[in-house]
């Protein structure tokens, strides 16, 4: 008897997935007007998407089949809403383009300090943000774990809002500011040109740190740039000299004749600092220093000047070194 159940049961499942085909290959090769769906496959709600000219008929191995006409997109989705219940449930997440990147990264994380490493700002060994920043890059630096712990990514924009950012190396810093050198032609140099606002961000991953610094770029003067040109290597001297940064090159090839024209004509001699290449020197009006956490609850310390006649509330707000205040900011 239960071999006779089981062939029974076999019989009729097939017979279905039989109809099934059968159908959807009748329908879709006679019928351009009409869509398919198989439930088993594409739900009604995605069926609909297509907003055919005429009904839509859903083909359920299970259940009845059923039409629907899709006359407007709020028609559509009205009995797409109606006929949610008649939907099989699925034990997966939906990957729509709508909801869901094409390339999903949301399983990526890593772990970052433990909890219980926090900053306790009673803690800090200066309230100070210059000496505050030393202390942390000194330790990256010391550690040999971060490549080049100068790196730092610094953020322009354009007169008319546009941003742009890149990675560039510090070159010093101190009470008055952090430096950098570049080509003023850079589209960065024509940004800061126009709009002086400028934001700087160092990561140090293997700390699980970053410092963020807001503030404005000014042009450093010409004999500090001559004196730091005279210290680069030759190769880096050349590569500035045959630059003009932002402009365009026709290949490589052609970018690498310049290079080694001028190397030839040199030969040990160092070639002139070009009119348009120097330094800048950021000012800064803003720090924030940020430490990650594990459980995603980050710390976030900012120091900031006052605006004037700013009243600071002494709950949120504890004044610091040098006419700092420091603050704690949601993660």
């Amino acid at each position: 008897m239960i071999f006779l159940l089981n062939r029974v049961f076999q019989y009729h499942s097939t017979l279905n997935k039989l109809h099934g085909l059968l159908l959807r290959q009748t329908l879709t090769s006679t019928c351009p007007l009409v869509k398919v769906a198989v439930q088993s496959s594409l739900s009604f709600r995605q069926a609909v998407a297509f907003q055919p000219a005429g009904p839509v008929l859903i083909i359920s191995p299970t259940k009845r089949s059923t039409f629907h006409t899709t006359t407007s997109t709020a028609s559509s989705r009205s009995m797409a809403d109606s006929t949610q219940s008649e939907e099989p449930k699925s034990t997966t997440t939906s990957t729509t383009p709508a909801t869901q990147a094409k390339n999903d990264l949301s399983d990526m994380r890593k772990p970052y300090r433990d909890q219980d490493d926090g900053i306790d700002e009673s803690q800090l060994p200066t309230l100070d943000p210059i000496k505050l920043f030393q202390d942390w890059f000194e330790r990256v630096k010391e550690s040999n774990t971060v490549y080049e712990p100068n790196a730092f990514c610094i953020c322009t924009a354009s007169k008319d809002g546009q941003p742009s950012a890149r990675m560039v190396l510090l070159k010093g810093f101190d009470e008055e500011g952090f430096r950098f050198f570049s080509h003023y032609s850079s589209q960065k140099g024509q940004n800061i040109a126009e709009n002086p606002k400028v934001a700087m961000l160092f990561y140090w991953d293997s700390f699980n740190r970053q410092v963020r610094i807001e503030g404005r770029a000014e042009k450093l003067s010409q004999e500090a740039a001559e004196a730091y040109f005279k210290r680069r290597p030759q190769s880096s001297q050349i590569g500035a000299a045959i630059s003009d940064q932002y402009s365009l090159v026709e290949s490589r090839e052609a970018l690498m004749k310049r290079y080694d024209e001028l190397k030839e004509k040199l030969g040990d001699k160092t070639p002139p600092k070009p009119d348009t290449w120097g330094g800048y020197i950021v000012r800064p009006e803003r720090f924030e220093f940020w430490q990650g956490n594990t459980n995603r609850v980050h710390d976030r310390i900012m120091f900031r000047k006052p605006k004037l006649g700013e009243q600071v509330d002494p709950k949120l707000s504890r004044p610091a070194e040098n006419g700092w205040i420091m603050e704690r900011m949601l993660p």
